[in-house]
């Protein structure tokens, strides 16, 4: 019987340190692989005829024989460049046209630059989710304020680990910072989102992981009053020197400090059915969904979508399972 040979695993990513069990896996598995951090992309247009293109650092992407598995944030690490984000897209897309298999792929990508999309297709899948208004200027701000009910979130569009989240109590307390010339962060794309916020009961959110259209584990997040940032990977937080007071707390570090501990969730049949029908909508081979459960009413709202979705660090203690075993369903292919 001749032997099976699989694609060469080429890993696109841009984080210093969230991939270092990735890495670390292949290695021990022996499996063929490469890493292209973003900076050492480079790509002709007028290429999509051949066969194969080479990066800066000399890592061959080929049609015939590599797999691409995009490990690249909608809000990179280090890269505040909005114009990154429609190149980046626009890269995954002309791998595909040339016809090499990317797991998380354009259309994925797309997802996890907007949220107002991830609303749409949560909400289209079942799920509840905020009520929430986009908005692109102050004065939209300002005349939507009525439709909501206090308190009141502003999200940017396009933004991760809690970055730019503002909280008002009243519309006096929004007017009052209007009028005193804040200027709004709207984000990389310049949009936004007005949504109502609901205190997560227990002081926790949930996070539903799938990958390759099954479930993989859940976790219970416990969260800080005022935090935004519910990402529950290693090193979420490096040099996010920008954010401010409280959103400036990553819940994996604060783990460290023994500030908290995050256990694992069974879900509901139901909330992995709108899981895993959601990140299908959103052509994500791997992801994750997040809601909470209301202090206000009892209900159920989700509120994130995670195209990208880095494993727990110590998933195996936690979980009981190791996600990167699972992986290989998704990356082994034979060339």
């Amino acid at each position: 019987m001749a032997e099976v040979v699989y694609r060469e695993v080429v890993v696109l990513y841009e984080h210093p340190s969230w991939f270092d069990d990735l890495f670390a896996f292949l290695e021990e598995r022996s499996i063929t692989h490469a890493r292209v951090h973003v900076s050492d992309i480079k790509y002709c247009p007028d290429m999509v005829d051949g066969s194969s293109i080479v990066m800066k650092n000399g890592v061959t992407i080929s049609r015939d024989k590599s797999l691409v598995l995009n490990r690249v944030s909608a809000v990179p690490h280090h890269i505040s460049e909005p114009s990154f984000l429609p190149y980046y897209q626009n890269f995954l897309r002309y791998l595909e046209l040339l016809g090499v298999p990317v797991v998380n792929g354009s259309a994925s990508y797309a997802v996890g630059l907007s949220k107002a999309l991830q609303y749409t297709i949560l909400q289209k899948n079942g799920a509840k989710v905020p009520r929430s208004r986009v908005v692109r200027s102050q004065e939209e701000i300002v005349d939507a304020l009525g439709d909501l009910q206090f308190p009141i979130l502003f999200k940017p569009n396009t933004g991760g680990s809690g970055a730019g989240i503002i909280r008002w109590t009243t519309r006096d307390e929004a007017e009052a910072e209007f009028s005193g010339g804040t200027l709004i962060p709207f984000g990389l794309d310049g949009v936004g989102l007005l949504q109502e916020y609901h205190r997560p009961k227990g002081g926790c959110i949930y996070r539903v992981e799938i990958l390759n259209h099954e479930f993989l584990y859940g976790l219970v997040v416990p969260v800080l009053d005022g935090s935004f940032n519910y990402c529950p990977a290693d090193g979420c937080n490096i040099d996010r020197a920008q954010q401010q007071g409280a959103f400036n707390q990553c819940p994996l570090e604060r783990k460290k400090a023994g500030a908290l501990d995050l256990t694992p969730y069974a879900p509901t049949p139901e909330e992995v059915d709108v899981s895993k029908r959601t990140l299908s909508d959103c052509s994500c081979d791997l992801g994750s969904v997040e809601f909470l459960i209301s202090e206000r009413d009892g209900e159920h709202y989700y509120f994130d979508v995670n195209p990208l979705s880095n494993f727990v660090g110590n998933a195996k203690e936690l979980v009981d399972t190791n996600p990167y075993e699972r992986l290989l369903s998704l990356i082994l292919v034979p060339q």
